[in-house]
């Protein structure tokens, strides 16, 4: 049976405080995360006949066809088989008060009742979506560099579009953030071809 044998790094937990907060609040937290991206990757994201090219999210981005190709299907399975429930683990430990003000089970209800997806993309040049808040079905969200990416997302103070975090666009660096009510995050400034893998644990 093939395997990809990738191994998520996920980094120390650092937060975005508010500009102009006095109590030194901070608005969401979020993970550098660091994933080994297997050799078989690359080669397989630069296939044309992998990418659905029609009902694509936005103009300029375009998601894989996983059916189209087994080993990029297994390596998205592997993701999700070997750290949906360590990524949860993760997020409630660093703050379980905030965690549970947005999810007010225990968490190992939302270890057996959520679903953790992902999807491919590719990125055209000139592609951009601004700043924005996701619906409040996700829990936690994973960006990850496939290639050399010269390109990072960014994360944004919350009452303005002041960058507040950018993401490294070096292979295998990315990010895994909170989807809480501060959490504002976007992508611009595309000039060449950027692949990521999106992950997202929702309920």
């Amino acid at each position: 049976l093939f395997r990809s044998l990738m191994s998520l790094t996920v980094h120390p937990v650092e937060y975005v405080y508010s500009e102009y907060d006095i109590h030194n609040c901070y608005n969401y937290m979020y993970w550098p995360v660091t994933l080994e991206i297997p050799n078989f990757v690359e080669l397989e994201i630069k296939k044309p006949d992998i990418w659905n090219t029609t009902g694509q999210l936005t103009n300029g981005r375009l998601s894989i066809a996983l059916d189209r190709s087994p080993e990029l299907d297994v390596f998205c399975s592997d993701l999700t088989r070997t750290n949906h429930s360590r990524i949860l683990d993760i997020a409630y430990d660093a703050d379980t008060e905030l965690f549970r003000s947005r999810w007010r089970k225990d968490l190992q209800y939302y270890k057996y009742h959520s679903r953790m997806m992902n999807t491919i993309y590719h990125d055209s040049p000139g592609y951009y979506m601004p700043p924005h808040l996701d619906n409040s079905h996700i829990i936690l969200q994973l960006i990850i560099n496939l290639v050399d990416n010269e390109t990072g997302t960014e994360l944004y103070q919350f009452n303005s579009n002041e960058i507040a975090y950018t993401c490294s666009g070096k292979a295998g660096q990315g990010i895994m953030f909170f989807n809480s009510p501060g959490a504002v995050h976007g992508i611009r400034n595309i000039t060449q071809d950027r692949y990521i893998l999106y992950s997202q644990i929702t309920f």
